[in-house]
């Protein structure tokens, strides 16, 4: 898109190639000027591409596309977060008792509070699912629940959890931190203390 924008900007890269330019079968067969122009061309066309589309602009580029999407998306996203909020809240989660396993799913947002599950709590979920965690964000992931696991008395809210980490992890965003601990409720590893 950079490379196209750029080329977009100079009026003489809009305009059409000489008529020969894919009539003929052999490139020989085009007039020795035309080729030599349409070279001079592309030839201009690599040094200013060269020129203008740097590192800084592709970051510059793609920041604005980003912000933009997000700008668009993020009410989107919020009033999802906010129905899903509220029906948890209604006590909608399909067992509304529910602490551990599939039922209790829908009952955690950011304000819930958690801890790691009893030996006789697990029992309770059965067969657990896969859990499938983005390479990038799994080592954060992995350490919060380790964390837990290593103090089993403790309750936190799920919001709280980033701040065990020694270093902030970048991929691990809200909908990361409710999804992840949705399944560790599904997959029975935590409990949820209060909705």
């Amino acid at each position: 898109d950079a490379v196209r924008q750029t080329l977009d900007e100079e009026a003489e890269y809009r305009m059409a190639v000489p008529v020969a330019f894919g009539m003929r079968e052999d490139v020989n067969n085009i007039p020795l000027e035309q080729r030599q122009a349409l070279e001079r061309q592309v030839d201009d066309a690599l040094k200013l591409v060269r020129e203008k589309v740097t590192a800084e602009a592709v970051n510059n580029y793609l920041k604005q596309k980003y912000d933009w999407h997000t700008s668009k998306s993020r009410p989107y996203r919020l009033a999802r977060i906010a129905a899903a909020e509220e029906e948890a809240n209604r006590g909608d989660s399909g067992n509304p008792g529910a602490f551990i396993g599939r039922d209790a799913v829908k009952g955690v947002t950011m304000d819930t509070v958690i801890r790691v599950s009893t030996s006789e709590e697990r029992e309770r979920v059965g067969a657990r699912p896969k859990r499938f965690l983005r390479k990038e964000s799994a080592d954060a992931l992995n350490f919060m629940l380790e964390y837990l696991q290593n103090n089993p008395s403790e309750e936190i809210k799920v919001s709280q959890l980033p701040a065990l980490l020694d270093k902030q992890c970048q991929y691990v965003c809200d909908l990361t931190l409710v999804s992840f601990v949705r399944s560790c409720v599904e997959r029975g590893e935590v409990v949820i203390v209060n909705g």
